[in-house]
């Protein structure tokens, strides 16, 4: 069985899904997973992941985009990507970069993955301190839940803007580029 650091609201809605079943799951709740940019090829050795993610909108809803980098442990980047989400709020951006990171990740092979946000929102909301009550959220926020259930070990941790520039800058680059 799978070791998943998670809230047990979090925990409790994953074992819903048997195992065996959870990637059928993921197809059935649209879960695509595109390769954005792949910086070198993904070895065997490095399962373990650091993802910095940050959505950003211009106007709250405005102009937004997603941006992501999955990096090894030893901080060298092995992936980053970038989307462009057309008129929408900061906390769907939010979470459509951690969702698209997460499903780079999968595509990875990564096992277990520490996730890193400027969004203390967003952070707070997967470990379970904060309810998702906006109807616009919940559906991003099952996908991630899904998707976090495929890691063998995962985190979910809070940091200051600072200490996300790469995601910051891809994610308005995203919506420079839209």
């Amino acid at each position: 069985m799978k070791s998943v650091e998670l809230p047990d609201d979090i925990a409790d809605f994953l074992m819903d899904i048997p195992p065996e079943k959870r990637g059928d799951s993921l197809k059935r709740h649209g879960l695509k997973i595109p390769v954005l940019h792949v910086e070198e090829s993904f070895s065997d050795q490095r399962k373990a992941v650091d993802i910095y993610s940050d959505g950003a909108s211009r106007g709250n809803p405005g102009p937004s985009g997603a941006g992501f980098a999955i990096m090894d442990s030893g901080g060298k980047i092995i992936m980053k990507g970038k989307k462009p989400l057309g008129i929408t709020t900061n906390n769907v951006a939010e979470w459509s970069a951690l969702l698209s990171a997460l499903e780079n990740a999968v595509t990875l092979g990564a096992t277990s993955v520490r996730c890193f946000l400027d969004s203390e929102l967003v952070v707070k909301q997967m470990k379970g301190v904060y309810r998702i009550k906006h109807p616009d959220l919940k559906p991003l926020s099952e996908k991630v839940k899904i998707l976090a259930s495929r890691f063998q070990k995962i985190s979910f941790h809070h940091i200051p803007r600072e200490e996300n520039t790469l995601a910051d800058l891809l994610s308005n680059e995203a919506i420079d580029e839209a």
